[in-house]
């Protein structure tokens, strides 16, 4: 960066700008890529916990659709069973209703239970996925941070001891822009 060209203005002025530009450029100086790294990752594992939970949601709806519609079947077929009494049943060709919703709940029954599985399958993923993460992740972002502050820390008391080598009445102009 450029210097300002301070010939005309008053001293204590001119202390003040530069001590401006000095934290300017130790600003500049500070290297921030590993926190953005850090941070980067842990917001795409966090996006991929959240995608993963996403899913896992999708199949718990499935699952419970499964199950609410394997009861309602089983329910019609219990209701069909008392209606029909094992000797009410023609002997003739005819197919027996009974029997073929029996069949149908079963195969419900089946799929039921195969969806409440990947239900299960789907939310151990999850747990697992949200834990490596986090075990992985949050290290590595807070250490990444507190290099970066220690980084910052040290440029702001390089501006702030550059600033105490100063005159009295430059001083104060200065503390009137350090908290």
């Amino acid at each position: 960066m450029s210097r300002i060209h301070l010939s005309g203005v008053a001293t204590s002025q001119r202390y003040t700008y530069s001590f401006c530009e000095e934290w300017h450029l130790a600003i500049d100086r500070i290297h921030d890529k590993v926190a953005s790294e850090g941070i980067n990752s842990f917001l795409t594992a966090v996006h991929g916990i959240v995608a993963q939970h996403d899913e896992e949601h999708k199949q718990k709806k499935r699952a419970d659709s499964m199950l609410k519609e394997f009861e309602k079947k089983a329910a019609s077929l219990r209701a069909l069973v008392s209606m029909y009494s094992p000797y009410s049943v023609p002997e003739s060709r005819k197919k027996n209703p009974v029997i073929e919703k029996r069949s149908k709940v079963e195969f419900l029954k089946v799929k039921a239970e195969e969806e409440k599985s990947k239900h299960e399958k789907a939310v151990s993923v999850t747990r697992a996925m949200t834990l490596n993460n986090f075990q992985m992740g949050f290290p590595h972002v807070f250490q990444a941070m507190v290099g970066f502050s220690s980084v910052c820390m040290q440029a702001f008391e390089s501006v702030y001891n550059q600033a105490k080598c100063i005159g009295e009445e430059e001083q104060e102009e200065v503390k009137r822009l350090l908290p």
